[in-house]
């Protein structure tokens, strides 16, 4: 049932990306692969896909929120965390994030300190035209800074290879990412392998309000992580060019996801380097 869903979500998301009628170009409530100034806030949260564009050379983003996860058997999880994302040039970005704190109870025992770290950069391949849509790629190597013996990390370095597209549709913008995880195994020697598909939806509603609807499924990574189909559905609201808040659900629609999380978080474009503004 599952590898129906994710094909039918591969399939979709071609169909979106390539589907263009000569009346579509960029929404002013779109994201686009360039940016209209030097300093407005460019978010890839709360979604879980990233756009195929970056941010414009010089300009050093924040993006900072806390979640929190109920697993449906019992455990609860938080975190705090984001990441920082500077334009280095037309068509490369570098990001580093991670979790600055988190926390995990499994009805027991709690436990909580400093997160994961990764590292990413993202580079764009071919840019939206009114034809074709904006293709990227993507490579983030997880760095294992969080307490394995606490339970709140693996321990092991993870390796995340992605694919991109992007495009505008009279007022929607469509993400669509195909994600290759290569996962330390826990107390084992080498890697488990699978693979994610996310397909999002961004439309602005009225003004600075929009809305964001995204749906996802993972394959199978190993024995105790089965493949699984989530949805989100979030808001963004900006209240500055610079500063736009934003809020989130996640909710799984299959067995073996998550049963829900929560998104609270902000994006502030903190500075552009090249133009000192």
């Amino acid at each position: 049932m599952l590898h129906q869903i994710i094909v039918r979500l591969f399939l979709g998301a071609l169909l979106l990306c390539t589907y263009s009628p000569a009346s579509s170009g960029q929404s002013q409530g779109a994201r686009s692969v360039f940016a209209m100034d030097m300093l407005d806030a460019n978010p890839n949260r709360p979604s879980s896909s990233n756009a195929a564009e970056i941010l414009p050379p010089g300009l050093l983003q924040w993006e900072y929120g806390w979640s929190r996860e109920w697993d449906g058997l019992g455990g609860l999880g938080s975190a705090l965390g984001g990441e920082f994302r500077y334009g280095l040039t037309n068509r490369v970005e570098l990001r580093w994030g991670g979790g600055t704190f988190v926390a995990q109870s499994d009805g027991v025992i709690k436990n909580n300190g400093f997160g994961d770290q990764y590292f990413a950069s993202q580079v764009v391949l071919r840019r939206q035209s009114p034809s074709i849509p904006a293709f990227a790629v993507s490579y983030a190597i997880k760095v294992p800074s969080a307490s394995e013996p606490k339970g709140l990390g693996s321990g092991r370095i993870d390796h995340t290879f992605v694919f991109l597209a992007s495009k505008d549709i009279h007022e929607f913008t469509i993400d669509f990412n195909t994600v290759t995880q290569v996962v330390g195994r826990d107390a084992a020697p080498g890697f488990d392998k699978n693979a994610i598909f996310i397909l999002t939806l961004s439309h602005a509603i009225k003004g600075p309000l929009g809305i964001i609807a995204e749906i996802s499924g993972n394959t199978r990574l190993n024995q105790q992580t089965p493949a699984f189909a989530t949805n989100l559905w979030a808001l963004t609201y900006r209240v500055r060019r610079r500063f736009v808040i934003d809020c989130a659900f996640d909710v799984g629609i299959t067995h073996g996801a998550p049963q829900k999380r929560v998104l609270f978080g902000f994006t502030y474009a903190i500075v552009n380097l090249r133009h000192g503004t």
